[in-house]
């Protein structure tokens, strides 16, 4: 797990406008008609798995897990997940979970399926198990949750790599203590972060890092230690640990490669649906890469504007970004 930074956006879907927003404000009005209470379970619509919403979390991500930081794949592009359960919580059972979230996008994260329906599940851990509810929303930052959150948690302070054990497991930092210190441990052991899987990963993604190290491959590492690409969490540690830190990239160098790879996807996208045909998960595809784009132009990404073009991809981004701010 690594520090994640949120788009200063809502996805259109999820405006009050949207799809998601007026199913979020019918289900607010239904509970309180009914005295703060459900009548009923909720018939949730998948809204949030919509393109506009998963651009904006592949934007914030990259193609890896928000979680376990595992490569996103064809056969696994992730799922939007609910940081805090939507339905049902399964340390609380009397709990109608966090359903008044299931359309914010300050709830959602891109992670694979093993964390989404393995790991983590309907779990939300709290200390003294005191889950809050719609009454008490406004709240929430002061709930005592135990699993870390990548954009809101100093992750990056908070959990390490051990490089003098031969598996390389993840360990909270030195000197972590109190509330930091209980979310660090709970979300280890939750997430399964040092199973045999990803014992391997680390190790194999450790020692190419060494090799290239030994072979002076600087423009290489600089590629693998952005943040956004699967593995760079692991990269920047060995670099640090080696004295190398210099060759971890800005914020600003590290935003123009992931802008160039998901360009380059993205036209491949294109490509791919002109040669062989619409399919609709072609479609979606596009349509998330396109959204992603859309999500950096929106923040006026320094230098966006030329690669753009360089792609000869600016009309269709600008036709996104148009959706983005008038809705």
């Amino acid at each position: 797990m690594r520090r994640l930074y949120r788009p200063k956006l809502v996805p259109p879907v999820l405006t009050p406008s949207g799809k998601g927003g007026r199913q979020a404000k019918t289900f607010i009005a239904l509970v309180e008609r009914n005295s703060g209470k459900l009548p009923y379970p909720l018939d949730f619509g998948k809204h949030w798995a919509e393109a506009d919403v998963r651009g904006a979390l592949y934007a914030m991500s990259g193609p890896q897990c928000a979680y376990c930081l595992s490569p996103l794949t064809r056969s696994d592009p992730g799922d939007v997940d609910h940081f805090r359960p939507k339905s049902a919580v399964e340390e609380n059972r009397q709990h109608d979970g966090y359903w008044w979230l299931a359309y914010d996008f300050d709830n959602l994260l891109l992670a694979c399926q093993k964390c989404n329906r393995i790991c983590k599940r309907h779990q939300f851990p709290v200390k003294g198990n005191r889950h809050f509810t719609y009454a008490q929303q406004k709240s929430l930052p002061w709930e005592r949750r135990l699993l870390l959150n990548p954009v809101l948690d100093d992750v990056d302070s908070w959990l390490t790599l051990d490089m003098d054990d031969r598996l390389y497991p993840i360990v909270l930092a030195p000197g972590l203590t109190g509330i930091a210190k209980e979310r660090a441990e709970t979300t280890i052991s939750l997430l399964d972060l040092n199973d045999d899987e990803m014992y391997k990963a680390r190790r194999i993604l450790i020692t190419q890092t060494l090799n290239d190290l030994s072979l002076d491959e600087t423009h290489k590492l600089e590629m693998a230690a952005c943040r956004y690409l699967p593995g760079s969490w692991v990269v920047r540690h060995v670099l640090r640990h080696k004295g190398q830190s210099d060759l971890i990239p800005t914020k600003a160098k590290e935003r123009l490669f992931f802008l160039h790879e998901v360009c380059f996807d993205t036209v491949r996208a294109k490509d791919e649906i002109a040669k062989k045909g619409e399919t609709s998960r072609r479609k979606k595809r596009l349509e998330t890469l396109t959204w992603c784009l859309a999500t950096f132009s929106y923040g006026k990404e320094s230098g966006i504007i030329p690669i753009l073009e360089e792609y000869k991809l600016t009309e269709l981004v600008m036709a996104h970004l148009g959706a983005i701010k008038t809705d």
